[in-house]
């Protein structure tokens, strides 16, 4: 018989939306957004910033406003910098 698994409380399984990010100092980010099953992109990027002022972005390339790109593995972006957020390719599991 198997151990056991441990149960983390604290887990929340998510999916994963590619998403075109531009930001209002210039520099776009593509990447991935992680979303709880059953919560819409549009309901992600609407929550009050007092309570969530932050994004993770992972597997993201950065790209300055001269069009120089950099791959990131992790960033973190404050949404009151976000103009638009554009989903690129449906979601991926």
């Amino acid at each position: 018989m198997a151990p056991a698994q441990k149960i983390n409380p604290l887990y929340v399984d998510k999916k994963r939306v590619l998403v075109h990010i531009q930001l209002i100092n210039g520099v776009a980010i593509k990447g991935f957004l992680h979303l709880a099953h059953r919560v819409r992109l549009t309901d992600t990027l609407n929550f009050q910033t007092g309570d969530k002022p932050f994004l993770a972005v992972t597997d993201a390339q950065f790209i300055t406003p001269d069009g120089e790109s950099k791959a990131i593995s992790f960033v973190v972006i404050n949404r009151q910098q976000i103009v638009t957020c554009i989903p690129r390719q449906g979601v991926s599991e």
